[in-house]
């Protein structure tokens, strides 16, 4: 019990870490940078604070070596369709495969849901990423782990995503 009551209060906390210096808070998961807010889901503590890219958020499992991230943007190809937002998404990756594509609702606006598989300097990645315009604003919320691990990491995904909802 005693664990569960430090990773109630730490995954916030780790939330926060991976939004530096983008301001989040710990208590509601909101991110917030210059012209974007929105929340999502705390993972859980296995999930630690990663610097991956120019993400807004970013999680690393070290024991599944898979990554949770998170962008928003606003302004900018806010009218670009779904399907070339995920192909933007993935420039540097080659031998880029669809594995599935369907239309999804989040946060009350048509996403797109894809999962994926892809090479990155010639490692092999399975992807699971949704896109999301609302409001003149981008959203992509990602998964990507190697193929071994992909199903380990889907819950704590969900659970990212499923707390997403913007401001």
């Amino acid at each position: 019990m005693k664990n569960v009551i430090l990773s109630l209060f730490l995954a916030p906390l780790a939330l926060l870490a991976a939004c530096a210096p983008i301001r989040c808070d710990p208590v509601t998961g909101i991110v917030t940078k210059e012209g974007v807010s929105y929340r999502t889901g705390v993972p859980g503590p296995e999930w630690r604070v990663a610097k991956v890219g120019d993400n807004d958020a970013a999680l690393f499992n070290p024991r599944t070596l898979s990554t949770i991230a998170a962008n928003g943007a606003c302004g900018v190809r806010g009218d670009a369709p779904l399907r070339v937002l995920l192909n933007h998404l993935l420039f540097g990756f080659s031998d880029r495969k669809v594995v599935s594509e369907e239309i999804v609702t989040l946060d009350g606006r048509e996403a797109l849901k894809a999962v994926m598989t892809a090479r990155l300097d010639g490692i092999p990645r399975r992807f699971l990423v949704y896109i999301v315009k609302k409001d003149w604003c981008v959203y992509d919320l990602q998964y990507q782990a190697p193929e071994s691990a992909f199903d380990a990491g889907l819950p704590a995904f969900e659970t990212f995503v499923g707390g997403f909802k913007t401001k």
